[in-house]
């Protein structure tokens, strides 16, 4: 991003800061990200408390420039469409500090193998920094799972054991950046081994079986190597160019073979084999307390959750309809961890948790594995509206309406055709009955359905519209909430 560009965006990020500051002003914050190697991306966050008699918009814009600037002294300038994604606070139920300060983020971040797709429609394994971030407005009060209403404490107490990572904040914001770490599996094989081992029929989450990370990474590297060698067979790593539609059938073969191939050599992992026993027996004791038939692990209670494979499968990983052999439990198992690889993307993450949170939500959702094609913003309860300025290249988000008008009161100017850029678009999302909006600028060889037969078969259903907002050219998206 080029100098009068980042002077652009800055002076908007300034201006969409003042207006949510009406908000509160105690603190605020802003995540960007930045280039981190291997084609990967790294988070920047910035985020200050207010003093008595200073200005949250100039002090949160001075700390956001500086630790931009000190950053791309090592990565190098950000060549791909830049994400600003903040929020400003008041604190109600808790001290104004740094770390009750939004963007959140449960995991810290770390390098993992990633299976991604490129804009050339290859599938790579590339050595990516993960993490996540939120920004929230609202109260995220309750966890419904399996007619069982779980309180934030015990979310927070249940994910610190499967995390294997104590949160940063105890705010209930922090608990929905650490669901997101769980739910957000796509390419990722130890962390979609982890989703499919979570035990969720339970009365209370505390309660529940957590599968220890040393075999969670045995049974990941098994995984890994079989994908890569699968990939390998099948010619998957060809650097000939294809079409989307073949790029898709490509992917979607190699996901319908893996199961096959990983079960004879996860057979006699007797340590896997132990546990899926074991929570299998937990899920059929709780049953028989409750004196019902209920499948276990169905994450959504109350919702039609055969509209993502991945929940469907998880079903019948932990299902106690009956007696089932190790065999089973493993075959079921391994399909539900292969259906959560390629699934569940950014957007299943959001709307998952969306679905089965109690609460008010005016939510942005960012990965440093979707920042430089994605992000999803989803509003129940808060307001939250964007703002797309085609000519400028720019897309605004917030909570507050006058926000994501800021580009319109400084719009940018075209030497070219000596005129200043202001047509624009605004879409409010539906906060009363809830609604998520994808802002996707992808290569089509990277689009969504290429991974994720379910939202592919979403699409085609008619559950999740599609618009093309952006077709070519760098963006810089820009939110407050």
């Amino acid at each position: 991003m080029d100098k009068p560009r980042r002077d652009h965006v800055m002076g908007l990020l300034k201006k969409m800061t003042e207006v949510t500051m009406m908000r509160g002003a105690q603190s605020g914050g802003v995540v960007t990200y930045l280039p981190a190697g291997h084609g990967g991306m790294k988070g920047c966050r910035s985020r200050v408390v207010n003093k008595k008699r200073t200005d949250l918009s100039l002090l949160l814009s001075k700390q956001l420039k500086w630790d931009v600037a000190r950053r791309c002294l090592f990565s190098g300038p950000v060549k791909t469409p830049a994400v600003f994604s903040g929020h400003t606070r008041f604190a109600t139920s808790s001290v104004a500090n740094l770390s009750g300060t939004h963007p959140h983020q449960w995991m810290p971040p770390s390098s993992q193998p990633v299976w991604s797709l490129s804009p050339e429609g290859q599938l790579l394994r590339r050595m990516q920094n993960v993490e996540m971030f939120v920004t929230h407005n609202g109260d995220f009060e309750f966890l419904k799972v399996e007619g069982n209403m779980h309180p934030v404490d015990s979310v927070q107490e249940w994910l610190t054991r499967v995390l294997g990572v104590a949160p940063p904040s105890l705010t209930d914001s922090c608990a929905i950046a650490g669901l997101m770490d769980l739910l957000r599996t796509q390419g990722l094989w130890f962390a979609s081994i982890r989703y499919a081992s979570v035990c969720w029929d339970v009365a209370d989450l505390r309660d529940s079986f957590v599968m220890g990370s040393n075999l969670i990474q045995s049974v990941a590297e098994v995984m890994d190597q079989v994908f890569a060698e699968l990939m390998h067979k099948t010619d998957g790593f060809s650097g000939h160019s294809e079409s989307t539609q073949d790029t898709k059938e490509r992917v979607h073969s190699l996901r319908a073979l893996l199961p096959q191939m990983v079960l004879p050599k996860l057979s006699s992992n007797k340590e896997l084999l132990n546990h899926l026993e074991v929570v299998h027996f937990h899920n059929g004791m709780q049953a028989t307390q409750r004196g019902g038939g209920k499948s276990a692990s169905s994450f959504a209670d109350g919702h039609d959750n055969t509209d993502y494979e991945g929940d469907a499968s998880l079903r019948r990983a932990s299902s106690h309809r009956g007696p089932s052999s190790g065999t089973e439990l493993l075959a079921n198992f391994v399909t539900a961890t292969v259906d959560a690889f390629f699934n569940n993307d950014l957007l299943f993450a959001a709307s998952y948790f969306l679905r089965c949170a109690k609460g008010s939500f005016g939510l942005c959702v960012t990965s440093s594995l979707d920042a430089d094609k994605q992000v999803v913003l989803a509003a129940r309860g808060q307001t939250m509206s964007m703002s797309v300025f085609p000519e400028q290249k720019l897309i605004l988000f917030g909570s507050e309406q006058a926000a994501v008008k800021a580009a319109m009161e400084r719009p940018a100017y075209s030497k070219k055709t000596e005129q200043y850029l202001d047509k624009a678009y605004r879409i409010d999302l539906n906060d009363l009955g809830g609604e998520l909006v994808l802002v996707n600028w992808a290569a089509s060889s990277q689009r969504p359905e290429m991974m994720s037969e379910a939202f592919a078969e979403e699409v085609a259903r008619g559950e999740v519209q599609q618009a093309t907002l952006m077709t070519s050219g760098r963006y810089a998206v820009v939110a407050t909430v």
